[in-house]
């Protein structure tokens, strides 16, 4: 299916080989074979439904094999032929737009596998050589002028780096897989369903274009001319009778929807009740008891019922002249217990009514979504329950801070993670702390009228088993006498003597906020840990007040430096330090950088600071006076406080977002590519991503968060791999907030929506310098809510659900 295409013309010519051609004209070729390959085919693994006006369509993948006679500078030349005709506008006068808007392109360089060679006698032995291939795309010379003008990206060219050896009667196959298609809104107007072809063709280096070359067409997707909406829903995953958008599909050319039998299915989950189909131009009917379809009568609307998960009606006539719609609306739906994007497709006869048309949108219709909420009836009952699920084997101590007051429990967020310095007791003869993870609990300023035992701390102690606690703040946060109540609890009996053990009660703190986060900061039995490092990330995460301009190229100790006067920064960063070991200190807004604070980072050897929040939270001054220290300060800060927490969840979370998309060059990491998953803790880049919410406006849900979103999952020397569940914020109450909303549309499920092509695209960690590897796209498909129903009521939460399912 050439139709006349011009084949490139190959530049590299390689100095083995040669041929000899009519008028004894020799020419150097690019193997020892000389030839194109004996053995040249393509397959495609399906031929998804595309759609005019739509970017960034999957189509199916495509192995090509050929025979090993390939040789350096050879290429294999890939264009896109609708209908096996060249792309653009057929007319000889077309403008550029006129030929964007009809064709079909690539929306990026797929990615190129060069396979193993096929078993058979001989093949894959020491003496062949793997094929190494470059990719670029490229506009087909062939195509009209005006897809010249418009420089259009519909030839995919595979050139050959080297030259075959061995037998070159074994074949071996290389694998295009990732293709995706942007197509013009002027695309298959013609009518039906148009065929997307791919015609690879091989060209010799050295010969003259197309001589030799052996086309191998295969189609890989297939352009439906009807437009097909629907707003994307996000439902939680396990639940039932959710309702979900409608969908609907409209005509491009009339008669293309044939009459007959037509349905409506999810790929995952069932559809349930009944459902309205609506029709512009048809005329439709709920399917008989017979399961026959009438030819006459129906009208514009039927009620269908759910047969089977999926619901089936009847398109009794179909359009003529003018084009039509079908919508169908009031659809509920049953969600599997599994998380994951959900396609929803129509299928309906075609116009001859000799097969069927499939119509699936170009996103996820549904995206079912993991919701947990973790809850109390107060501040003080939800860090128990927290404790008591991070911590389900018990622990041997607790941190307890003021639920009145944040700063102790936030500076408090490092030491969950961090083995303390003393905790004597009758059982261990004293010593430094064996475990690594303390649970962190709040308690009132005072002990209540049934005495410290009726708290939801001392309950949660008991469950818990703890021998020690450590109070985090002084007497006007925590009082005198609940640390003595406290230590009159006895927890056991010594052996041998009989004698009662009581809990050990130790208390942390200064004379300030700022002090006591100070010495919170200083009271691991380690020094401060090293954070992997991110050169890459400095001026990226950044609303323009002042930090460093270049960052440690190697892991160095690390802090964090929050504002002591407002919460939500520090709230949003208590994760990470919990989960990377990194001391939150504190320095009141609008002013120099405390004394405290800069006393506990240099006694720490911190040398590069992580400070959240802008210029009105952590002043210029303050970053002035961390840089005079011998400090580098990476700034993360967004215009608003959720958008403060967006930006630092995509520090969390992603690695080189400086590439362009699709390339694997080296960059200096900018993100620590976090997979965010609790599943996840064994290694980097799942595909799945894990967000925690909560409301920005008040801190009580989510003050004790750090224990469920933080996950230390390695501790010793050098950096530890970061597994933190971004917390996000919510604006307040009745409001998802800017940062939230933007961070869960670009992790949604939806291709092609965002600068990353859906998702957030990370790669495999790597040493400054050094090349990365491929990257990989996450998905929010969970969602861990802090606060009960008056804090992230229903509706807000059904926000976040569709965010992630449109995002």
């Amino acid at each position: 299916m050439s139709n006349g295409r011009k084949f490139r013309r190959s530049i590299g010519v390689a100095a083995v080989g040669s041929a000899t051609l009519a008028g004894g004209l020799v020419l150097a070729t690019g193997s020892a074979f000389a030839a194109a390959p004996t053995t040249f085919t393509a397959a495609a693994s399906s031929a998804p439904n595309v759609y005019p006006g739509a970017t960034g369509q999957p189509a199916g993948n495509v192995t090509l094999t050929l025979s090993n006679n390939f040789g350096s500078g050879d290429e294999v030349v890939i264009p896109i032929e609708p209908n096996g005709a060249a792309n653009g506008s057929t007319n000889p006068t077309e403008t550029a737009a006129q030929a964007q808007a009809s064709a079909v392109t690539y929306t990026a360089t797929p990615t190129v596998t060069p396979g193993a060679f096929a078993s058979g006698a001989g093949a894959g032995s020491t003496s062949d050589t793997a094929p190494a291939i470059t990719a670029t795309l490229a506009t087909n010379p062939a195509d009209p002028a005006g897809a010249q003008n418009a420089g259009l990206k519909d030839e995919l060219v595979l050139k050959f780096t080297n030259s075959a050896t061995g037998t070159a009667a074994d074949t071996y196959s290389i694998a295009l897989s990732g293709i995706k298609y942007d197509v013009g809104s002027a695309a298959g107007s013609t009518g039906g369903a148009v065929p997307i072809d791919v015609a690879p063709s091989y060209e010799v280096a050295g010969l003259p274009p197309g001589t030799p070359s052996t086309p191998a067409t295969v189609q890989n997707a297939t352009l439906q001319n009807t437009t097909v909406t629907e707003t994307p829903t996000g439902v939680v995953a396990g639940s039932t009778g959710d309702a979900v958008n409608p969908f609907a599909v409209t005509e491009s050319v009339p008669g293309t929807i044939g009459k007959g039998t037509a349905s409506l299915a999810p790929s995952a989950g069932t559809f349930t009740g009944s459902a309205t189909v609506t029709a512009t131009g048809f005329t439709v009917a709920a399917v008989p008891t017979s399961g026959t379809c009438p030819t006459t009568g129906g009208s514009s609307t039927a009620t269908v019922a759910a047969n089977g998960g999926s619901y089936t009606f009847c398109v009794v006539s179909n359009t003529t002249t003018t084009p039509g719609s079908l919508t169908i609306s009031g659809i509920t739906y049953s969600a599997p217990a599994s998380d994951g994007p959900v396609t929803v497709t129509l299928t309906t006869q075609n116009a001859g009514n000799t097969g069927t048309n499939t119509y699936t949108t170009t996103q996820p219709g549904i995206t079912t979504v993991a919701v947990s909420r973790v809850a109390g009836q107060t501040a003080d009952d939800t860090a128990a329950q927290a404790a008591n699920s991070a911590f389900p084997n018990g622990a041997t101590a607790a941190l307890l801070a003021s639920d009145a007051e944040y700063q102790d429990a936030l500076a408090a967020s490092y030491l969950e993670s961090q083995p303390l310095k003393t905790q004597s007791t009758a059982f261990f003869g004293g010593g430094t702390q064996t475990s690594s993870r303390t649970p962190l609990l709040l308690n009132p300023y005072d002990a209540p009228n049934g005495g410290e035992s009726a708290t939801a701390a001392a309950n949660a102690i008991r469950k818990l088993g703890v021998n020690t606690v450590y109070i985090i703040g002084g007497t006007s946060a925590i009082s005198a006498d609940v640390a003595t109540q406290l230590s009159q609890t006895q927890i056991g009996t010594a052996p041998f003597t009989g004698q009662p053990i009581y809990l050990q009660v130790i208390r942390i703190a200064g004379q300030t906020a700022e002090q006591t986060a100070a010495q919170v900061a200083q009271y691991s039995s380690t020094t401060a840990n090293t954070l992997q490092p991110t050169p890459g990330a400095y001026g990226l995460y950044n609303s323009g007040a002042s930090e460093s301009t270049s960052g440690p190229t190697t892991a160095v100790p690390t802090a964090i430096v929050a504002n002591s006067t407002t919460f939500q920064d520090a709230l949003a960063s208590s994760g990470l330090a919990n989960n990377a070991g990194l001391p939150i200190v504190l320095t009141p807004a609008g002013q120099g950088l405390d004394s405290s604070a800069a006393g506990a980072l240099t006694n720490l050897g911190v040398k590069q600071v992580l400070v959240v929040g802008g210029n009105l939270a952590v002043s210029d001054q303050a970053v002035s006076d961390l840089q005079k220290l011998g400090i580098s300060v990476l700034r993360i800060a967004g215009t608003t406080f959720s958008a403060t927490a967006e930006e630092l969840a995509l520090f969390e979370t992603q690695t080189n977002t400086q590439q362009a998309s699709g390339s694997t060059a080296a960059t200096q990491p900018d993100g620590l590519g976090s997979p965010t998953t609790a599943a996840a803790n064994a290694g980097q880049n799942s595909p799945t991503l894990t967000v925690a919410t909560s409301r920005g406006d008040d801190y009580a849900d989510a003050l004790s968060s750090s224990q469920v979103v933080g996950y230390a999952n390695s501790t010793g020397a050098g950096p530890r791999t970061i597994t933190v569940v971004p917390l996000l914020l919510n604006a307040d109450v009745a409001n998802i907030g800017n940062g939230t909303a933007d961070f869960l549309n670009r992790a949604g499920t939806a291709p092609g929506t965002t600068t990353n092509g859906g998702g957030l695209k990370t790669y495999p960690a790597a040493a400054a310098g050094a090349t990365q590897g491929a990257a990989v796209v996450e998905h929010v498909l969970s969602d861990i809510v802090f606060g009960g129903t008056l804090a992230q009521t229903p509706t807000l939460v059904q926000t976040e659900l569709n965010d992630i399912a449109a995002g």
